[in-house]
């Protein structure tokens, strides 16, 4: 994916000098990022420039008033996500080693407007794939959380499996099944749970409907209760 296909990105610059946010602006979009920039002077400001903008890359030109140390400090307690690159005179192995420690990705100067502009880009898509799967890990644990509250409160006995092994069991079956609770059942195979005459067409349903091949069939299968002794059910897949 390229930085161009991204639309306009926000970029907030750190320097005492407005002529390095021009600069900065002037040397994205020369290679085909829509930069918008934004300009603080001090660090106390970027605090509230996190909030009031979704910035894809942070630029900090380090001076006694923009410390290093402080700027990521303060990132990584509004948007840790924000990729970091420091521009400085001194681009020297040393001193890029140096801001890698500090916890910035990366140290460029304008001598190689071309590397600086490489790195800009790369860092930006880190940041937004960065952003986005954070997204995705919200959304997911949104469908886990309404999954894990529906098997606990349906009437119905119901297993919760992941690849294979069970991570949650409603009170349903426990009741159904015989068991005290779910101490012995978590974390164990589902397979376990049928008699040896059923497993081979309870494998086969779970991976059709892995595949998106079960449509609403009841399956007949026994299931093993807590005293070793079989109940025959007709259960549903999703």
């Amino acid at each position: 994916m390229s930085v161009t296909a991204l639309g306009a990105i926000p970029v907030i610059v750190a320097s005492r000098q407005q002529d390095d946010v021009e600069a900065i602006s002037r040397t994205l979009r020369n290679a085909g990022m829509a930069a918008h920039c934004r300009w603080i002077s001090q660090s106390k400001d970027l605090a509230a420039a996190f909030q009031e903008c979704e910035a894809d890359l942070l630029v900090v030109f380090t001076d006694e008033s923009l410390p290093l140390d402080l700027m990521l400090k303060i990132r990584d307690s509004r948007a840790a996500d924000v990729s970091t690159i420091v521009v400085q005179d001194d681009a020297s192995e040393s001193a890029i080693g140096d801001a890698l420690v500090a916890g910035a990705q990366d140290l460029v100067s304008f001598e190689s407007t071309a590397r600086l502009q490489a790195v800009a880009q790369r860092e930006i898509l880190a940041s937004r794939r960065a952003r986005e799967l954070k997204r995705v890990e919200v959304s997911a644990d949104k469908v886990r959380d309404a999954l894990e509250i529906m098997v606990a409160e349906s009437p119905d006995a119901m297993l919760h499996v992941q690849e294979g092994i069970i991570v949650s069991v409603n009170p349903a079956w426990l009741e159904l099944f015989g068991y005290a609770d779910d101490e012995g059942l978590i974390g164990t195979p589902v397979m376990d749970l049928f008699d040896g005459e059923s497993q081979t067409a309870i494998k086969g349903a779970l991976v059709a409907c892995a595949e998106g091949k079960w449509t609403d069939h009841t399956l007949k299968s026994r299931v093993l209760s807590s005293d070793g002794s079989t109940l025959t059910v007709e259960a549903t897949l999703e």
